[in-house]
């Protein structure tokens, strides 16, 4: 297996933000509340969250030929410190995670009746 890092930061919001929305999807947004209140909902207009993220990651772990097999997420928002070993390290847990809880997944679906 292979595990791939991708950085989105502050000066190129634009090509992060689907990166939350994929997120958000995959329950790997986190609880930081700034996140949910300014990006999906409480205030208006998707510009509004983009000054309060300075920057994702997001960890990709492949298979040997390639495939992409789970993706974890990252980011950082002005209240936090920067750091890229820090980013990259929770991505990849949540990838890790992510992969956990598809092969649970399937082998729970093998023994069902």
């Amino acid at each position: 297996m292979k595990v791939v890092f991708e950085h989105y930061h502050h000066g190129n919001e634009r090509s992060w933000w689907p990166v939350m929305r994929e997120a958000r999807a995959a329950g790997q947004l986190g609880t930081h509340a700034m996140f949910a209140r300014a990006l999906f909902g409480d205030v208006p207009g998707e510009e509004a969250g983009w000054p309060l993220i300075l920057g994702a990651t997001v960890c990709r772990i492949l298979d040997d030929s390639g495939e992409e097999l789970a993706k974890g997420y990252a980011f950082c928002s002005v209240n936090d410190q920067f750091c890229k070993r820090t980013g990259r390290g929770i991505a990849e847990e949540r990838a890790w995670q992510a992969l956990e809880q598809f092969w649970e997944a399937v082998a729970d679906s093998a023994t069902a009746p």
